[in-house]
């Protein structure tokens, strides 16, 4: 019988010694094969059985098969003893699932069971991994630097607890740790590409460089050179060292074709050209082209690419430089929508109000102005957004253009908060100040001209401004300085539509303040007589018995308007005035037979006439 079980337990052993070799030969599968049937064949030699699932673990770890690892190892922690790899696979595998109390459970059995293992040193890192990821990080720093400082710890789990070090920002020690243990590179490459992306992100672009190159070359990992190799390039390109910007990216474009950091290295060759032009003052259709195509590559294929928002960007800025605004405005919108909270707001937003106060000047040339208003009022939020103060001037045109007056008011109340081009500012404003003192809003609107007196002081010489500052006061009763104004206006002003528009109310208010002479000079110099303001000036020199003024502007008058009836009654009222009854009553008897208001009023004083003249005949 004893015999029998030392057989048993020998073969066990040799199947188990068999397996081992497959497996260091690199044959993991035969190995796994031949552990799983020695557990059929030696089901009661639990040593050997323990020994194999160790193994198995071991073989099932590397494959990242952790559920196996547990699978295997935890039933027997119950029955045997298990050697300190066992604990350590059970600690990563726990680490690895997320099921880090587990972990911690096993590195503390392996602590506890094998406190001087040279496994406590991994054990120790895959704790210091938890309790950062836990965000305990003091304790996580304790526990590298340990294993960093121990003269136990192989290479390997110094060079583990190093990675994490710098994530727990202590990276001077891991730079000391490297240069003592330069070996450490092969045995865990990835520490060399963190090192490398550390100076980048401190500046120091050629030790980076190196690291970089040392980590592919030690990794082996080409896939991983491109986005590597990318975000070097684009610090370069970041720091304006466009030449070895160039150089990183057409060895991406070059040798990873397909990469899609060649698409982003190419954007930005064909986006440097662009700058390149535009310092020395070229503008090449072809370059911009390229770009174009490019971009719509980008936005096509890689449309969450945080360099797919920046090319978007450009794209916008490139068809305003075309001239192409109805597809710079297209891409503007998209880009506002997709991107809201983007960080190139600040530089779309001028190249948005400059397209679209081109697109609404367009159509403002050409009459369409329900087409401004309909595109205004769609777009309003995102402009006003973007601050395109403009584009509610040439809004408040369009309106003004179809007699909107109210809507054309509040749209520039509104624009006026917003910035607006200097150049354009003084008009903004003006048409602005106008629209209210029409409105009787004499306080806003001083206080619009008053900031346009005070940025601009040569705006006292423009007729348009005198001529409002003219308006203004006469709305508030100030006739004098009103007409002080008004008369500067007229008299400074070139524009022959400027000056009607002045004459007519530098007329009224003449009329109104009694100058009655310059008023009569003032209307025979119109190329459109005012018949209105032409009758009130008649009307108020009859009441004021300026017979001989009222008469001057009578004749000029019925020149112009023979066969205006008011007129014809004025004539005889002015008659009757100067002692002409007969004349005025033969007038007022051609007057009789019409069905209007004049008509009316001179048949009622022929009937008088007529009853005076009969009374008068009984009494003599």
């Amino acid at each position: 019988m004893f015999t029998s079980n030392t057989l048993a337990a020998k073969d066990a052993f040799l199947w188990y010694q068999q397996a081992k070799t497959l497996y260091e030969e690199g044959d993991s599968q035969g190995a796994l094969a031949l552990l799983e049937e020695l557990e059929h064949r030696f089901p009661n030699e639990r040593a050997v059985i323990a020994k194999g699932r160790v193994l198995a673990a071991e073989i099932y770890a590397s494959q990242g098969n952790y559920q196996k690892v547990i699978d295997l190892l935890k039933p027997l922690l119950k029955e045997t003893d298990l050697p300190p790899k066992a604990y350590l696979l059970l600690a990563k595998s726990s680490e690895a699932l997320g099921l880090h109390s587990d972990a911690l459970v096993y590195i503390r059995f392996l602590q506890a069971k094998f406190p001087d293992a040279l496994e406590v040193c991994s054990a120790n890192v895959i704790a210091a991994r938890i309790f950062y990821k836990r965000k305990i990080p003091d304790k996580a720093k304790r526990l590298a630097e340990k294993v960093l400082a121990s003269d136990l710890c192989p290479l390997k789990a110094k060079a583990e607890a190093s990675s994490l070090l710098f994530k727990l920002n202590e990276p001077d020690k891991v730079i000391s740790f490297l240069k003592n243990n330069p070996k450490v590179k092969a045995l865990v490459p990835e520490i060399i590409k963190e090192l490398a992306l550390y100076h980048l992100k401190q500046g120091n672009l050629k030790q980076a460089e190196e690291e970089i190159y040392d980590y592919l070359n030690y990794s082996g990992r080409e896939k991983e050179a491109p986005p590597l190799l990318w975000a070097l390039g684009e610090v370069y390109f970041n720091q304006k060292k466009y030449r070895e910007a160039r150089r990183i990216f057409e060895l991406i474009l070059t040798s990873w074709p397909s990469a899609p950091q060649a698409l982003f290295a190419k954007f930005r060759l064909y986006e440097m050209r662009y700058l390149f032009e535009e310092k020395i003052g070229r503008f090449d259709p072809q370059t911009r082209q390229i770009l174009l195509n490019v971009i719509k590559a980008l936005k096509k294929d890689y449309p969450k690419a945080p360099i797919t928002e920046e090319a978007h960007a450009l794209e916008i800025e490139i068809l305003l430089e075309l001239k192409k605004i109805d597809e710079c405005l297209k891409s503007a919108w998209a880009f506002l929508k997709k991107y809201p909270q983007s960080p190139f707001l600040p530089k779309i937003f001028p190249v948005l109000c400059k397209a679209s106060s081109l697109f609404e000047q367009k159509l403002l040339g050409e009459k369409d102005y329900e087409e401004v208003i309909l595109f205004f009022e769609k777009h309003k939020p995102e402009l006003e957004k973007a601050g395109c103060g403009l584009t509610f001037y040439w809004a408040a045109q369009a309106y003004l253009s179809l007699n909107l007056e109210t809507q054309a008011r509040l749209t520039l109340l509104k624009g006026v908060l917003l910035p607006l081009p200097d150049v354009w500012e003084k008009d903004f404003k003006l048409t602005l100040a106008d629209l209210l003192i029409r409105n009787s809003e004499y306080d806003l609107s001083e206080r619009f001209l008053k900031e346009l007196r005070e940025k601009y002081p040569e705006i006292n010489k423009n007729p348009y401004f005198l001529y409002l500052c003219g308006l203004l006061n006469e709305g508030e009763g100030k006739l004098i300085k009103a007409l002080n104004f008004l008369e500067k206006a007229y008299h400074e002003t070139a524009t022959p539509e400027m000056k009607e528009k002045i004459r007519k109310d530098l007329l009224k208010v003449l009329i109104s303040v009694g100058r009655y002479q310059e008023a009569l000079v003032l209307l025979k110099e119109a190329k459109k007589v005012d018949l209105e303001l032409g009758k009130a000036l008649v009307t108020k020199a009859l009441n004021e018995e300026k017979y001989g003024l009222s008469q001057k502007a009578l004749a000029f008058l019925l020149k112009k308007f023979p066969k205006d009836r008011e007129l014809k009654w004025l004539e005889g009222l002015l008659l009757e005035r100067q002692g002409e009854a007969e004349k005025a009553l033969a007038i007022w008897q051609e007057m009789a037979n019409g069905n209007d208001l004049y008509g009316r009023l001179a048949s009622s004083l022929v009937k008088e006439e007529k009853l005076v003249e009969e009374a008068r005949q009984e009494i003599y």
